[in-house]
């Protein structure tokens, strides 16, 4: 009786315990489930809403809870995209996380938002990593459109004219940094080597002096540390792009968002030490540079009177700052993109190198007034641009107002994307597109002919087209003319060419790659470090 007395207990004993805890169990799970319910019911509830807003726009596919239509996109969304629009059209929408966005995929509707609805189509949509880089969209890329956007363009776009084709100035600082630019190329020749960082320091020397009317030597520690906080706040962007659409990354990639703000600490004070510094010296009377020219409409009284509350140095500096990351990243990858076409396509390296000798000759470099001389050079650039689509998805546009699109609706506030690479890779007017073939742009009499461009918007077009372009097209036309008069671009021995795949980022640009370069013509003049000009 004793033994199935203690027995009894321990089973009793037991049992409480096991309730006990049975019972500390369910508590828990109560609180879990008062935790957690709320955000399944608003993640529900967010997903029936957007299934209702998505009939209010062009058709696409169904998106999922949370991501929308992200996991569709993979590695190459504008190739991903270009496909979809063989299903839905060339108007049709997709949900980046819970947010449904209108893809235009070919050149008449872009034409019809761009151009015919211009203002219409010329919003800005709000962006997480656009507000920290831009202190609150205060430049003219990620502002808004209105008032004193119109204003900011304007000022930018008079500014940037004196650096156009047949600026003196401009030409000289172009053939100086040229001549490094080949000098350092030189010393490297006839071994594998790598481009990035040549054409990198030699583009990035440009836009200072552009921005700040002066140029540095690649070893003056002002200017690594405006190469590395650049090429820091690229690599940021590029790893951060997603916070936009799924905000819960903003706490899973924490470190990456830490990185960017600390280099953007740097960037916002390296601006506002240049425009204190222009400031100090400035003179109405000698517009030195861009710099200048955006103080000198700081102080018109009658923009001053009319933008009082709002216009601040932080514009004046984000202004300044547009040239940096927009001009410096493009420029670098269409000239990588040039070399690696000529690589792979090395026939036309040699009829271009040909054009330029029997055109300019031996015994002087091409200058900007040779450009409408050198039929095949702008046709090369022209097709590079084309063909790279190295903004393949544009900057996002916003609609200002209910409009519609090639007659579907489309509400206010919606973000439009174009897909720039179907657009340059559109069948109905490129034959094979995916081939570079510079002579699609050469004329009956081999002229270069430009009407011939029926489906190519590499600047974007309308209100927002590119400020930089003719900037950046000289750039272009005067490093890629002086490269091959001077170099033999090659694969490696023994190595694959280049990959004609980029890696898609903030651009569209090239993988790693490595280069065989041999001098041309001159080579005994290099070495005696005398260049002809």
């Amino acid at each position: 009786p004793i033994c199935l007395y203690k027995q009894s207990q321990t089973f009793l004993n037991n049992k409480r315990f096991k309730l006990r805890h049975f019972a500390q169990y369910l508590e828990l799970f109560k609180i879990v489930c008062g935790l957690i319910a709320p955000v399944v019911l608003y993640i529900i509830g967010s997903y029936c809403v957007h299934l209702l807003e998505c009939k209010k726009y062009p058709p696409g596919p169904i998106p999922l809870p949370v991501m929308g239509n992200l996991h569709l996109l993979g590695a190459e969304p504008h190739k991903t995209l270009a496909l979809y629009s063989k299903k839905y059209g060339n108007v049709f929408s997709i949900s980046f996380g819970m947010h449904r966005m209108v893809i235009i995929s070919d050149i008449a509707a872009t034409r019809e938002a761009l151009v015919q609805k211009a203002t219409i189509y010329a919003g800005r949509s709000k962006s997480y990593v656009a507000q920290l880089v831009t202190r609150g969209y205060k430049d003219i890329a990620f502002m808004d459109y209105g008032p004193l956007w119109k204003v900011l363009r304007k000022v930018g776009h008079s500014s940037l004219k004196i650096y156009g084709e047949g600026y003196g100035r401009f030409e000289k600082l172009l053939t100086k940094e040229s001549k490094e630019l080949h000098k350092r190329i030189l010393d490297k020749s006839n071994s594998p080597m790598e481009l990035k960082t040549e054409f990198g320091v030699a583009v990035l020397n440009v836009i200072c002096f552009i921005v700040f009317g002066e140029r540095y030597q690649y070893s003056d520690p002002a200017f690594i540390e405006i190469l590395t906080t650049i090429n820091n706040i690229v690599s940021g962007l590029s790893n951060t792009t997603a916070v936009d659409f799924l905000p819960g990354l903003r706490y899973l990639q924490f470190s990456e968002i830490k990185k960017l703000k600390s280099s953007l600490v740097i960037y916002f004070r390296l601006l506002n030490d240049q425009l204190k510094k222009h400031k100090k010296t400035f003179d109405e009377n000698n517009i030195r540079d861009f710099t200048d020219s955006i103080i000198k409409f700081s102080k018109d009284e009658t923009m001053e009177n009319k933008f009082e509350e709002e216009l601040t140095d932080e514009h004046l500096e984000h202004v300044i700052g547009d040239m940096f990351i927009a001009g410096s990243e493009t420029t670098l990858t269409s000239l990588l993109w040039l070399i690696i076409y000529m690589i792979h396509y090395p026939k036309y390296q040699e009829e271009i190198f040909e054009e330029i000798t029997r055109v300019i000759g031996e015994n002087r470099y091409p200058q900007l007034s040779d450009r409408d001389s050198l039929h095949l050079v702008k046709a090369s650039i022209k097709e590079c641009l084309r063909l790279s689509s190295i903004i393949p998805l544009g900057v996002p546009h916003k609609t200002m107002s209910d409009t519609t699109l090639i007659g579907y609706n489309i509400p206010k506030n919606t973000t439009v994307i174009i897909n720039h690479w179907q657009i340059h890779n559109d069948t109905n007017h490129w034959k094979n597109p995916n081939e570079f073939n510079p002579h699609r742009w050469i004329d009956d009499d081999s002229k270069f002919d430009a009407t011939r461009a029926t489906s190519y918007l590499p600047f974007s077009a309308g209100t927002r087209v590119c400020l930089g372009k003719t900037v950046a097209e000289t750039e272009l036309f005067f490093f890629f003319t002086r490269l091959i008069r001077d170099f033999k671009f090659e694969g490696v021995p023994g190595c694959p060419l280049p990959s004609l795949i980029g890696k898609c980022s903030i651009t569209l640009a090239p993988e790693e790659f490595n280069v065989h370069v041999t001098p041309r013509i001159n080579s005994l003049m290099f070495s005696k470090n005398v260049l002809p000009e």
